[in-house]
């Protein structure tokens, strides 16, 4: 537990430096972090899912195993995205931590909704951290003008949505005791809609491939909200 709690701070702090615009080696020269002694660009190499193999081979595949595994990869992303940005246009660098800070409590209120449609479970724990990942993905996308992989349009964000609150409304009916759940979840709806305008905002300063990049993870992480893993 000390050693997650360990990492927690650390990616809490690279979070803040992130966020704040600023970064570590801004301050004083630093070496390259690395994790389980492989530094961070070779944990990025790897790739994610061989990354969570070597994970799992030295620390197993419990579900706090796991969120670790994926919290020092974020940690990964976190620190070639803040290089990148810290060397981009002031302009660029603004946008990428604007972003940051819309996703990260866009994506908690999606987990949290997707919690109470799939009747809970600690697998969302896990879930939040892949999705903090691939979102820190979509902004190094955005920095390096990574080509569309195919449109997405703000209708189908808003549809996605739409969908999303019908299906906290219909759950909400099954029982009374899920009915004592769903006032919140209903609101975390509403406040997810409401976060969409300042991401559409900022999608629309885009150039098309970075718009595609952020307006596909909004629509799939609504579609995420649904709670269904079949």
């Amino acid at each position: 537990m000390r050693r997650l709690l360990f990492r927690r701070s650390v990616l809490a702090t690279a979070l803040t430096l992130a966020v704040s615009g600023g970064s570590v080696s801004a301050q004083r020269p630093v070496k390259v972090p690395q994790a389980l002694g492989k530094p961070y660009p070779e944990i990025l190499k790897m790739g994610s899912e061989k990354w969570m193999e070597f994970h799992g081979e030295k620390h197993g595949h419990s579900t706090a195993a796991m969120w670790d595994g994926m919290e020092l990869y974020s940690g990964a992303l976190l620190w070639r995205n803040s290089e990148l940005a810290r060397n981009a246009p002031p302009a660029v660098r603004s946008r990428v931590s604007t972003l940051r800070k819309l996703l990260l409590p866009f994506i908690s209120g999606i987990c949290e909704v997707g919690y109470f449609n799939s009747g809970g479970g600690t697998i969302w724990v896990n879930v939040e951290a892949g999705s903090r990942a691939e979102a820190e993905e979509v902004l190094h996308r955005v920095l390096t003008r990574v080509k569309s992989p195919g449109a997405a349009t703000t209708g189908q964000v808003l549809r996605a949505h739409a969908e999303l609150d019908a299906a906290v409304r219909k759950r909400a009916k099954e029982d009374a005791v899920v009915a004592e759940n769903a006032a919140d979840a209903r609101k975390r709806v509403k406040q997810l809609g409401a976060g969409l305008t300042p991401l559409f905002k900022q999608a629309g300063t885009l150039d098309r491939a970075g718009s595609d990049h952020l307006l596909g993870f909004l629509r799939r992480q609504l579609t995420l909200g649904l709670g269904d893993f079949s």
